[in-house]
């Protein structure tokens, strides 16, 4: 009896030994994400602020260039996200009773127009080039009369009684997303 329990011990433990011990060769390669925003006057991070001490009817038009680098191994795809908007000190921010789509209605309404473009919606692995292109733009006649008088009063007003403040501030999130 001693010796079947021995067996039985013994054959236990060879069993244990030998489903314990696999071997498995696994190579794997992480992707490099390498993605860089150069807003001109630095490298910029994903948020981006557009500043504009005056607006009115008739002014220059106001273009900003946002460079995207893609240096990783991956497509990248660009997309945008307006998430506050200051003008003529009223104040809109996602999550304080808008959402990203209110906000982009909000911008829609007004008479000088605000828009941003991208050179292409997905850029190219390793050495890939875009470009987020934001413009403000309000012509002197924008085709309605009594809004374009509303705005350009509210202005000269807000720019008289706020002389340091800035007549206009929409704050962008660039986001860069892999494309698998």
């Amino acid at each position: 009896m001693i010796v079947l329990i021995l067996l039985l011990v013994f054959n236990a433990y060879a069993w244990f030994i030998y489903a314990t011990r696999a071997s498995l060769d696994l190579t794997t390669h992480v992707a490099a994400w390498e993605i860089s925003f150069d807003a001109g006057e630095s490298q910029s991070d994903t948020s981006v602020i557009l500043e504009i001490d005056r607006i009115y009817p008739g002014m220059e038009d106001y273009i900003k260039e946002i460079k995207v680098y893609n240096r990783g191994e991956l497509l990248a795809n660009l997309s945008y996200t307006v998430t506050s908007i200051q003008i003529l000190g009223d104040t809109y921010e996602i999550g304080e009773n808008y959402t990203a789509d209110e906000l982009q209605n909000i911008l829609d309404s007004y008479p000088f127009k605000i828009t941003v473009e991208t050179t292409a919606d997905q850029i190219a692995a390793e050495t890939g080039e875009g470009k987020f292109i934001v413009k403000v733009v309000w012509p002197f006649e924008s085709g309605n009369d009594q809004a374009d008088t509303y705005w350009g009063n509210r202005s000269a007003e807000f720019q008289k009684n706020n002389p340091q403040e800035k007549g206009l501030r929409v704050t962008f999130e660039l986001t860069a997303t892999q494309n698998n």
